[in-house]
């Protein structure tokens, strides 16, 4: 025990715990970047899937309001029949 407390006392016990010290701040900084670039990400992918659901319901209620054969014919033309 008085070993370790000497070791922590002495210069060389310093830099250790400093260089503890560096290595902690930087690994928390990597943590917390990936962790926000993680977060980024769903952000954008559910903005993505907020556009697709949009248009799906604009579709839908524009189809809804028609007759069948008259959205057989409208879709003829995007089909290339």
């Amino acid at each position: 025990m008085g070993a370790i407390l000497g070791l922590i006392m002495s210069k060389a016990g310093g830099a250790l715990i400093g260089g503890a010290g560096v290595l902690f701040a930087l690994a928390l900084a990597f943590f917390k970047g990936r962790s926000s670039g993680a977060r980024k990400e769903q952000d954008r992918q559910r903005a993505a899937r907020d556009r697709t659901n949009r248009d799906i319901d604009n579709i839908e209620d524009a189809v809804a309001g028609r007759e069948p054969d008259e959205n057989r014919e409208r879709l003829k033309k995007w089909s290339g029949e």
